[in-house]
C-alpha cells in the first residue's frame, strides 16, 4: 500500500480573529511562511499564524500577528508583532520567527556538540 505524503501546507494553520476573512490575506501568510520557513524541513513540526484585531469592536487599526512554531529540538517558540497593516505585521512576525528558529537551532546544536566533545574527553581519560 502506498502512503501519501502530507502536503507542507498541512503543517501551517492560519486563523483570523476579529478580522474580515480575506483569501488574499490568508494566502499571503501561507506564502510568506512557506518561503521563509520551508527550508527548516523536518525541524519544524507545525506552524500557527493568528491574525487578530487588537482593538476589537471598539475601533482602531492595530492588527496583531502571532507566529507559533513547534520544533523537534527546540520546543515551542512564539513571536508577536503589532502593526496597523496586517500584511506588514505578517512580514515582521515571519522575519522574527525565522531569526528565533535559527538562533534556537544553533543553540541546540552547540549544546549537543559540547556534550559529544565532553563525553569523548571523559571516555579517553578513563582508559588512560
Amino acid at each position: 500500500m502506498k502512503r501519501e505524503r502530507a502536503d507542507k501546507s498541512d503543517k501551517l494553520d492560519v486563523r483570523l480573529i476579529g478580522i474580515e476573512p480575506s483569501p488574499g490575506l490568508v494566502d499571503y501568510a501561507r506564502n510568506r511562511a512557506a518561503t521563509h520557513l520551508g527550508h527548516f524541513g523536518k525541524e519544524v513540526i507545525c506552524l500557527g499564524v493568528r491574525l487578530t484585531d487588537t482593538n476589537g469592536p471598539k475601533g482602531g487599526s492595530d492588527k496583531r500577528c502571532q507566529f507559533t512554531a513547534r520544533g523537534r529540538t527546540f520546543g515551542t517558540l512564539v513571536v508577536n508583532e503589532v502593526h496597523e497593516d496586517p500584511f506588514a505585521a505578517i512580514d515582521r512576525a515571519v522575519d522574527r520567527i525565522h531569526q528565533v528558529i535559527v538562533r534556537e537551532l544553533a543553540r541546540t546544536r552547540r549544546t549537543r556538540l559540547t556534550g559529544y566533545i565532553s563525553q569523548g574527553l571523559r571516555s579517553s581519560r578513563v582508559g588512560a
